[in-house]
């Protein structure tokens, strides 16, 4: 059985290497939000290098932009005698890095124009999407933004019920980080603590037939075999707990069991609009990772590049100053 105990430690290695690994990632993307790309992304100077990579040649290398380029001879001297060449060499060199560096900051600002949720880039912060959501507030834009909320939630808690590992997971634990768990949890429970009404709902009276109520038995069932009956949602089966998981679900796929506890529930969540905005500006801002991750990368390296020249001119003068 060493074989199965050399197997056994090799995948727990694994296991931690992974766990690490996508660690790194969600402390990244943490960092990358669409609001924390948006302060340059927004940025209209920036927004102008998008044309760099089609039409930045023309500009960067004519020959009166390279001559306006070229370096002081006397900051090449350094003992010798500089040659013209010395400089065109350095200021060539020193134009590609400007090239590049705007080449990739430009894809990085189409990139951003192209994938960041538009009301993410439209609003400069959360209490500004906040104040803008409330000045169009209506019935149907509530149960809108609580749709997109549940499903989100839906959606990640489906993925990682799998297997733990699995490379779908790792973009669900970036999309949908546990503080947006929270926030779901926090936001359902204060609905039903607000409105105590809302447990036991449920499309049954007396007006029903057996046959009626057979049949909404039998729909519930379909929906979640848990539950022995209606009467027992929105608990947790066979404790007083509330089931946040299944109220999610049934606020989205709406079974007619249902029917009226959805109606209400969504009438009871326009009082708690700010926090299903909150919630749902949340899940716009950590969408996409990957995407937003690329764009922070472009980002880094264009900047590291533009930033290159400068810090060899820098290097120039100081070196000429100490030869002074």
């Amino acid at each position: 059985m060493e074989w199965w105990q050399r197997l056994k430690k090799r995948d727990q290695e694994n296991f931690r290497l992974f766990t690490r690994f996508r660690s790194a990632l969600e402390v990244i993307a943490a960092a990358t939000t669409w609001q924390s790309l948006r302060s340059i992304g927004s940025s209209r100077i920036l927004s102008l290098t998008i044309a760099v990579p089609f039409i930045g040649y023309l500009i960067i290398f004519n020959d009166h932009l390279i001559d306006y380029a070229k370096i002081a001879r006397q900051l090449l001297s350094d003992g010798r005698v500089a040659t013209p060449e010395d400089q065109n060499s350095i200021s060539l060199s020193n134009l590609y890095y400007l090239y590049f560096g705007l080449v990739l900051t430009g894809f990085g600002s189409l990139l951003f124009a192209v994938f960041c949720p538009s009301d993410i880039r439209q609003s400069g912060s959360l209490n500004e999407y906040i104040r803008r959501s409330e000045e169009i507030k209506s019935p149907t834009l509530v149960s809108d933004h609580l749709n997109d909320v549940m499903t989100a939630y839906n959606q990640g808690l489906e993925q990682v019920q799998g297997d733990d590992t699995a490379i779908i997971n790792i973009r669900t634990y970036l999309t949908y980080p546990s503080r947006l768990s929270s926030l779901h949890y926090n936001l359902v429970h204060r609905i039903f603590e607000e409105h105590p009404d809302l447990y036991g709902q449920d499309e049954r009276d007396a007006s029903k037939t057996s046959d009626e109520r057979s049949e909404t038995e039998h729909e519930t069932l379909e929906f979640d075999s848990e539950y022995d009956s209606v009467a027992e949602f929105p608990f947790n089966h066979g404790t007083e707990h509330l089931d946040v998981d299944s109220v999610s679900n049934v606020i989205v796929s709406g079974p007619s069991a249902f029917r009226h506890f959805v109606k209400e529930f969504r009438k009871y969540s326009s009082g708690s609009f700010k926090d299903v905005c909150l919630l749902r500006y949340q899940i716009l801002d950590n969408s996409t990772p990957y995407t937003r991750i690329t764009i922070a990368i472009f980002y880094f390296s264009g900047f590291f590049l533009l930033f290159v020249p400068t810090l060899e001119t820098l290097y120039l003068v100081l070196s000429a100053l100490t030869t002074a």
